[in-house]
């Protein structure tokens, strides 16, 4: 959890109950009758843009845009704290919003509302797991609509495309095994005709909880951090299982071997990208859709990359397939950003279902999210062989596609990106692109069970069990632990507090989602 958030969850429970006490709502209704909606964007958005005209034009309301470009869980938090309560906002996980509906600033939605004036939206969450709307409720009733999703994370592994060719490698590694003979030529074999041998095979993330080697773990059918439930109901920590310690030993192997580079411990994501871009690792794990040809962000990727070393090529592959055909990575879609309304709503139906069908229409209407997404046609944007994409200054400035107002009302449920609704979102995408998503960068198979649930103690304990587990995992992982002491690290996290939240899971389990 980044630390602005941290800060809101831990503040909200000092200044929530005053706000609830001293009642909330402004004013819903304008002077010329139509509904007022007070709408909290976490990107830059001009008031009165086009895109801000044209919902209120489509839809009979007046919007009052919140515009925060950054600390918006802080800027929410101080917004509740002084009783301003936006219409409409989104947050991104369930410990953001949850105290706001034990605390009364949120309204509870109806569904049968939700079923009328958003059916699309609806539907597409029907037909993806139901069980997001289970997750959105507080005693039964709903407080948050959970983000749409279609195509989930798209990682892949890229390659130094030069160094494989150097080696003798033809085909690009797709298993463990292959993985691993990559590694070893590329730490042995002087890929980049240096005469010295300063190469590895990857690095990692070493404090980032779900970062750290996170496709090794996946191809062994597991993601630490997260929860799995087996056939008879049974929830247990991915953390702590058979398939974890298979995972660590493979990686204890690759570091004996020189594979890993030994800074995997300290490294960051600005760290980790500048050995891949100096040529240090032959492989990075990244975002398909950002290194390929097809996007414009993959084409400015290649871009800087060519002119950064223009000896250098690389090539898209696939994460790793484990020894038992897993593969997979962190799902971050279909348990993350939600949208919520303010209390008021609750006594203003019309208000809540005109915010409702802007929600359908967005992400579920062609005409309505390609407006909103995008602009207008030979203006802000056109269609090519790539896809919808914009065009002039709305491709290069940022500040520009603010002021027209596109991709921004309803931003962090991403309309029209590779991860929203497939039906509607692969329409106005490359068709290439489409394709090699399908053959290189869907891997669903692994998620949390329980969609990573806010658990009761979990304030109290988590933290430093992700300590405990992140030191002893390097320490497996580097020799330092010897795998003979499994059983006193699984014995050390439960005793500090993994017990507790495993009962607290099974719990949530039978009561929530069973």
């Amino acid at each position: 959890m980044k630390k602005s958030q941290k800060i809101l969850c831990l503040t909200l429970v000092f200044v929530l109950l005053t706000a609830a006490l001293s009642g909330c709502g402004d004013k819903k209704t304008s002077d010329n009758g139509k509904v007022t909606l007070k709408w909290m964007n976490n990107v830059a958005i001009d008031s009165d843009s086009e895109v801000e005209k044209f919902l209120e034009e489509r839809y009979n309301v007046e919007i009052d845009t919140i515009s925060v470009t950054s600390n918006y869980t802080d800027k929410l938090g101080a917004m509740l704290a002084s009783n301003e309560v936006p219409d409409v906002f989104m947050v991104n996980e369930p410990d953001m919003w949850i105290p706001l509906a034990k605390q009364g600033l949120i309204a509870s939605i109806d569904m049968d509302m939700v079923k009328e004036y958003a059916p699309d939206y609806y539907k597409s969450i029907v037909d993806f797991d139901e069980n997001l709307f289970k997750i959105c409720q507080v005693n039964k009733k709903t407080y948050a609509l959970s983000k749409v999703t279609g195509d989930e994370y798209n990682t892949s592994a890229i390659w130094r495309k030069d160094w494989l060719d150097k080696v003798g490698i033809t085909k690009t590694p797709e298993t463990i095994e292959e993985f691993e003979e990559a590694f070893t030529k590329m730490r042995n074999d002087d890929p980049d005709g240096n005469g010295k041998k300063d190469t590895y095979g990857m690095s990692a993330m070493g404090n980032h909880l779900q970062r750290f080697f996170d496709v090794i773990f996946g191809a062994y059918g597991v993601m630490p951090g997260q929860w799995s439930v087996d056939k008879n109901g049974k929830v247990s920590c991915d953390a702590l299982s058979d398939k974890a310690k298979e995972a660590l030993i493979t990686l204890n192997r690759w570091y004996e071997k020189e594979l890993i580079h030994p800074e995997f411990i300290t490294d960051d994501v600005s760290t980790l990208s500048s050995k891949f871009d100096n040529g240090v690792v032959a492989v990075k794990f990244a975002g398909a859709t950002g290194a390929t040809g097809f996007t414009s962000a993959g084409k400015s990727f290649r871009d800087g990359w060519a002119k950064r070393n223009p000896n250098a090529s690389f090539e898209i592959g696939t994460i790793p397939i484990g020894p038992d055909g897993d593969r997979g990575d962190w799902l971050w879609g279909n348990r993350s950003n939600f949208v919520c309304f303010g209390k008021q709503l609750e006594d203003n139906p019309e208000a809540m279902q005109a915010a409702l069908r802007i929600l359908n229409d967005t992400i579920c209407n062609d005409e309505v999210a390609l407006k909103v997404y995008y602009g207008d046609k030979g203006v802000t944007y056109d269609i090519t062989d790539n896809g919808a994409d914009y065009i002039g200054d709305y491709a290069a400035d940022a500040a520009k596609r603010a002021e027209y107002g596109v991709g921004t009302f309803f931003n962090m449920l991403k309309p029209l990106a590779t991860w929203a609704v497939p039906e509607v979102a692969n329409k106005y995408m490359s068709s290439k692109l489409v394709t090699f998503m399908e053959e290189n960068a869907k891997w669903g198979g692994i998620k949390d069970d329980l969609y990573r649930p806010v658990l009761d103690s979990s304030s109290i304990y988590q933290a430093d069990l992700d300590k405990i587990r992140l030191v002893a995992y390097s320490e497996f992982i580097t020799g330092a632990r010897s795998f003979d002491k499994w059983d006193e690290f699984v014995d050390e996290y439960m005793d500090k507090g993994g017990k507790v939240l495993l009962e607290e899971a099974q719990e949530y389990y039978d009561t929530v989602l069973k």
